[in-house]
C-alpha cells in the first residue's frame, strides 16, 4: 500500500505528523493481522472511498448516539453544539494522526503502535483500556436492553421488568453470540447498525414533542438562555460525546481496506465519515434534547411514553436488535485485550476452549452484575467515555505524536528559551517513558543555535534587540504544528480527570 502522499511538512493542511522519507522512495504499511493485535482483525478487501466511508462510519456510530441528547442536558444546549463538533474534529484529526505515525514507523495496528513508541508497558496500558471500553459498552448495551424490552412487551415499568428483561435476553441471545470463537459472522450487522441509527435519529427528529416543550419553558429564547453552558456538568457530559465517536482502535482495519490509499484519499474518508456522524449525532442531540429539555434521560427513548406508538416502538425493537448483535462484538475486544496482557499472543489468537469460555462469562457476569445495580445509561456513557475514550481519542495519541516528534519539539522549546520551564519538565518526562529517548550530542549546539544573534528567530542575547512583540511571534512560530497536539493532550486530560469528578 502506498501513502507516500504523508510526507508533509509539519504545518500542512492535512496534519501535523513530519514523516522523512529516505532517498525519496515510498514504503508501505504491510496492514496484515499482527500477532500482537488487540484489535479484531479481518479478511484484507480493498474497498472504494465509497464504501471505505460506510465501513468507517460503521464504526464510529453506534449506541453511543443514543446517550447525545443526555450529554446536551449536561453540557448546556450552546456549549454543547460547539463540544459535539469539537470532538468530531478531534477525533478526525487523532485519526490521521495515528495511521501517519503508523505509516512513520511500519505498524498495523495502534497496540503494535504503542508497543514500538512506549514498549511493552505502552501496549499493555492501551490493551486494558480498549478491554476497559469494550466492557462498558456491554454493561451500557445491557442496561439499553433493560430499558427497551418492557416496552416493547407491553409491560409496566419496574425494577423487576428491567431486570428480568436484561438477565433473560442477554442469556439467550447475547451470551451464545459472544461464546463464538470468531466475529467474522456477525460482520453483517456493522451496516445494519449504521442503518438503525439514521433511522432511529429520523424517528426522534419527527416523534420529538419540541414545540409543546420549548413554548411550556417559555419560548425558545427563554430554553436557550437557560442552557447556554453548564460548567458544573460540563465534562461529564464531554465524555458522553467522546464514548460516541471513539474509533481509534478500529481505524487502522479501515485504513487498510481502502483501494489508492494516499494521505489525501484517507483524509476524505475520515472527513466524511465523522462529519457525517457529526450531523447524525447534532441532530439527534438537538431534537431530543429540546423534545423534553432537563428531564432528558441517558437513553433518550425513555422519554417517549410507554407506548409512544408504532413509530417509537419501532425504534425500541431496532435499538434492541442492535444491542444483541453489537455486544459480542464489544465481548470480543474486552476478552482478546485481557488474554493478550495476561498471556502471550499466542495464546490470544489461538484462543483454546477453556479461556474462550471463562474469559468470556467472567466478562458477562460481571457486565450483568453492573447493568442490573446501575441502570442510569447516561452515567455508565459518560463514564466509559471520559476514561477510556479520552485515553485513546485524545491522550495517548497526542502523546505518541510528542514523543515521535521529540526532537523538534525540544529544539522548539530552545529557541523560546523555555528549556527550564515546568512544561518542558513535564514532557521530557513523557518522552523519557518512550523508547524513543535517545540523548543526543547536539542539545548544547541547539541552545547555542537559540542564543545566536544571527540564528533565523531573529532574537540576540542584547535586551535591546529583545522587543516583546518579537519574543511573542518567536514562540509562536517556534511552536508552529504543536499547539493542536498540545490542545487534544490537555483536553483529553480535562475530559478524564475533570469528566470522572463531576460524573460522582
Amino acid at each position: 500500500m502506498d501513502f507516500s502522499s504523508i510526507n508533509s511538512p509539519p504545518d500542512s493542511a492535512n496534519g501535523l505528523l513530519h514523516v522523512e522519507m529516505t532517498s525519496g522512495t515510498s514504503s508501505s504499511i504491510p496492514f496484515s493481522p499482527s500477532p500482537s493485535s488487540v484489535t479484531p482483525q479481518h479478511p484484507k478487501v480493498h474497498a472504494s472511498l465509497s464504501l471505505t466511508v460506510g465501513n468507517f462510519l460503521n464504526s464510529i456510530v453506534g449506541a453511543g448516539i443514543i446517550g447525545i441528547p443526555f450529554s446536551l442536558r449536561h453540557t448546556g444546549l450552546l456549549a454543547g453544539l460547539f463540544l459535539l463538533v469539537l470532538v468530531g474534529y478531534l477525533t478526525a484529526f487523532s485519526v490521521k494522526l495515528i495511521i501517519g505515525l503508523g505509516r512513520q514507523l511500519e505498524c498495523d495496528n495502534y497496540e503494535s503502535l504503542a508497543m514500538k513508541i512506549f514498549g511493552r508497558r505502552g501496549f499493555t496500558t492501551v490493551s486494558l483500556f480498549m478491554a476497559l471500553l469494550g466492557f462498558g459498552a456491554m454493561i451500557a448495551y445491557m442496561v439499553v436492553i433493560g430499558d427497551v424490552v418492557p416496552h416493547l412487551l407491553g409491560v409496566e415499568k419496574s425494577t423487576t421488568a428491567r431486570v428480568m428483561s436484561i438477565i433473560v435476553v442477554s442469556a439467550t441471545t447475547m451470551l451464545p453470540l459472544a461464546l463464538l470463537k470468531s466475529m467474522a459472522s456477525l460482520s453483517f450487522t456493522s451496516s445494519a447498525s449504521v442503518l438503525a441509527d439514521l433511522v432511529l435519529v429520523i424517528i426522534v427528529i419527527f416523534a420529538s414533542p419540541v414545540g409543546e416543550s420549548v413554548s411550556s419553558a417559555g419560548g425558545f429564547w427563554t430554553v436557550l438562555g437557560s442552557s447556554i453552558i453548564r460548567p458544573s456538568t460540563l465534562f461529564s457530559g464531554v465524555g458522553a460525546m467522546s464514548f460516541a465517536f471513539v474509533c481509534q482502535h478500529s481505524s487502522f482495519i479501515v485504513a487498510s481496506s481502502l483501494e489508492n490509499p494516499t494521505q489525501e484519499r484517507w483524509g476524505r474518508v475520515t472527513d466524511i465519515s465523522v462529519g457525517s456522524a457529526t450531523i447524525m449525532c447534532g441532530l439527534l442531540g438537538l431534537f431530543g434534547y429540546l423534545g423534553f429539555l432537563d428531564e432528558t434521560e441517558g437513553d433518550i427513548l425513555n422519554n417517549f411514553a410507554q407506548s409512544g406508538g408504532r413509530i417509537v416502538s419501532f425504534a425500541r425493537f431496532l435499538l434492541a436488535m442492535t444491542m444483541i448483535f453489537t455486544y459480542p462484538m464489544e465481548s470480543f475486544v474486552a476478552r482478546h485485550a485481557i488474554l493478550v496482557v495476561m498471556y502471550d499472543e499466542d495464546v490470544a489468537n489461538e484462543l483454546p476452549r477453556n479461556l474462550r469460555v471463562g474469559t468470556t462469562l467472567g466478562l458477562f457476569f460481571a457486565a450483568l452484575i453492573l447493568a442490573v445495580v446501575f441502570g442510569d445509561l447516561g452515567v455508565i456513557l459518560e463514564l466509559t467515555g471520559a476514561v477510556s475514550a479520552s485515553f485513546l481519542g485524545y491522550i495517548f495519541p497526542a502523546s505518541m505524536a510528542i514523543c515521535v516528534r521529540w526532537p523538534e519539539l525540544e529544539s522548539a522549546m530552545i529557541q523560546a528559551k523555555l528549556e527550564n520551564h515546568f512544561s518542558t519538565f513535564l514532557l521530557r518526562k513523557l518522552h523519557s517513558l518512550s523508547l524513543l529517548d535517545n540523548d543526543n550530542d547536539n542539545d548544547q549546539s541547539l541552545k547555542e543555535s537559540a542564543s545566536d544573534p544571527h540564528t533565523s528567530t531573529g532574537r540576540s542575547n542584547s535586551s535591546e534587540n529583545a522587543a516583546v512583540p518579537v519574543e511573542i511571534n518567536g514562540v509562536v512560530a517556534s511552536f508552529t504544528g504543536f499547539w493542536l497536539l498540545f490542545f487534544m493532550l490537555g483536553f483529553g486530560l480535562m475530559a478524564m480527570l475533570v469528566g470522572t469528578i463531576q460524573i460522582f
